[in-house]
């Protein structure tokens, strides 16, 4: 028999995931001890938990993991599950991608826009003159998005410009 603890380092899970697995009926103790309340499982338990982990790594709710694991429902629904769940995570995927789209064409505008004049090797170590303050009214997404008008610390060696986009590697 294993300790809560012991049992918890060999499944690769915490002491309070176990507690709550017990807690909802998911996987409870093979014995609890009645003098001080003490959970102590078994190894063949460590199967059942390994079960229960890949189930839920796979995104499914701790109910249907219950279902699978007690075996409630056959491998024809198991796989229509799986197949379900596949679709979730690829509608997923593809809303993410979009997302990302999005946003690279958002950074692409903003590269475009937003470049300063580099100073060529003659010119003066001045910065380049600012833009006058935006309006605190305005309620456009583009004037929330950029950094505040003001310098950082002179203690600063880089030649700071207000709206210039991070340097690429």
């Amino acid at each position: 028999m294993f300790t809560i603890g012991d049992f918890a380092r060999h499944g690769r899970v915490s002491v309070r995931m176990l507690r709550h697995y017990d807690a909802t009926g998911l996987l409870r103790p093979a014995h609890v001890d009645p003098a001080n309340g003490y959970r102590h499982y078994t190894a063949s338990q460590l199967s059942r938990l390994n079960r229960i982990i890949a189930l839920k790594e796979l995104g499914f709710t701790l109910q249907q993991v219950r279902d699978i694991v007690d075996e409630k429902g056959d491998a024809g629904q198991l796989r229509g599950m799986l197949r379900l769940r596949r679709a979730e995570l690829e509608n997923a995927v593809a809303t993410a991608n979009a997302r990302l789209v999005q946003v690279e064409a958002r950074l692409r505008a903003i590269e475009s826009e937003g470049h300063m004049p580099t100073a060529t090797a003659g010119s003066s170590s001045t910065p380049p003159s600012r833009s006058p303050p935006r309006s605190r009214t305005a309620t456009s997404a583009s004037s929330t998005c950029r950094p505040s008008n003001r310098r950082p610390p002179s203690s600063t060696t880089a030649r700071w410009t207000p709206y210039s986009p991070p340097p690429r590697p």
